[in-house]
């Protein structure tokens, strides 16, 4: 039996699986918080002293980290699990946890009840270029296209909290984009709404490109500043012949 925050065992209880709830509270990415798993019998009665078993703890957050923890044994058949946290939010639908035996014996595993699961205080930015994605709980995925000079390159901007989760709460002016392009513009201003900024940008010389973001904006939260991936720029269509002298 697995309870999380706000839920306590109710032996005999089937109705809800041996909990008083099933409306767990909603946690915050990357806090921790405490699973309580309990050994019961069918009616969810929690075993006296002398029973016990070793566990472990998963979730179908794709990112968790529960694996890291290793092993648990219950004392008197309870075990308070201190420490757990997940990593990717899911405001929707939540994730669950589950506890299983390590040690190949019949006991079942148990699940918990699905609770959601909250962005954390935002604090930093990512930059995706062309088709690159933000994936909440894992960062930046994919690699940027090759660009032409002149052409506008689409930069989009976004909020996460520590675990690159999204978060839709950020409303700022003053980001400052630079570029490693010696000859365009040196640097532009932006605006992010509901924790997204997406600009066109061009830039004019062929070579090794990337674009750098900080939070110039003085207003909370100040978010940690991001390179992004580097790209390969190429020259555009040719348009004129260009004479040069000696030296």
């Amino acid at each position: 039996q697995v309870l999380v925050p706000t839920e306590t065992p109710v032996g005999g209880s089937q109705a809800l699986l041996g909990r008083s709830t099933y409306s767990a509270t909603p946690e915050l990415a990357g806090a921790t918080f405490t699973v309580t798993v309990n050994l019961v019998d069918r009616f969810f009665n929690r075993m006296p002293p002398g029973f016990n078993s070793t566990f472990k703890l998963s979730s179908d957050d794709p990112n968790d980290r529960l694996a890291d923890m290793g092993s648990f044994t219950t004392s008197n058949g309870q075990k308070l699990s201190t420490g757990v946290f997940l990593v990717t939010q899911s405001t929707t639908t939540g994730w669950t946890i589950t506890a299983s035996t390590t040690t190949g014996d019949a006991i079942l595993a148990g699940e918990s009840t699905r609770f959601k699961v909250n962005p954390s205080t935002p604090s930093n930015m990512l930059i995706l270029l062309g088709a690159q994605q933000q994936v909440d709980g894992v960062g930046v995925i994919g690699s940027p296209a090759i660009e032409a000079a002149g052409e506008f390159i689409t930069v989009k901007v976004v909020a996460t909290d520590p675990g690159f989760n999204l978060t839709p709460s950020v409303t700022k002016t003053g980001l400052r984009l630079v570029s490693n392009d010696p000859f365009t513009q040196s640097s532009w201003t932006l605006s992010m709404v509901n924790g997204v900024s997406i600009s066109s940008i061009p830039l004019r010389t062929a070579g090794i490109r990337s674009f750098t973001v900080s939070d110039q904006s003085g207003a909370q939260p100040l978010l940690a500043g991001y390179a992004s991936s580097t790209f390969t720029m190429t020259a555009s269509n040719p348009t004129r012949l260009r004479v040069l002298l000696p030296s």
